[in-house]
């Protein structure tokens, strides 16, 4: 007996996000299609990707869609089951409490997160979340929430 099992796309959510980081920007990363920006983009989105998937219930990927100058800018996605009750708080959350060695990263400045729903055809507004400086007293991070 043959068992044909057909699967439908995958179902996600996706949060836009943007961060600083502590890392010294090269004008090649404006280029997309550079060599230089590929390493940049890969390692980040495996390095952040591992750590999210660690805190993220249905984490998919990190997907690195801009860099730019000021330290290094980096917009990204990060992209969930659509199944995964991932919120932005969730996001901020890892994300404050990783800033540093186990991030991979320092975050500098502010990092923002808006919530999109890629199935949705809502025009409801996306909630969004800004964390906010370096508390460099308490080694944490003020998050402002918007909403």
């Amino acid at each position: 007996m043959t068992v044909i099992a057909l699967l439908g796309p995958s179902t996600t959510k996706k949060f836009e996000a943007r961060m600083t980081v502590n890392e010294t920007y090269e004008p090649c990363y404006s280029d997309s299609s550079s060599a230089e920006f590929q390493r940049f983009a890969t390692n980040f989105s495996q390095t952040v990707g591992e750590f999210l998937s660690k805190k993220l219930f249905g984490f998919e990927r990190v997907e690195v869609k801009k860099l730019a100058n000021g330290s290094v800018v980096v917009d990204f996605d990060i992209v969930v089951q659509e199944s995964s009750n991932a919120t932005v708080d969730d996001i901020v959350q890892a994300l404050e409490a990783g800033n540093g060695s186990e991030l991979g990263y320092t975050i500098l400045g502010n990092v923002s997160i808006n919530a999109t729903d890629q199935q949705s055809t809502s025009s409801t507004p996306s909630p969004t979340a800004t964390v906010t400086g370096i508390n460099s007293a308490q080694g944490g991070l003020t998050a402002i929430f918007t909403f």
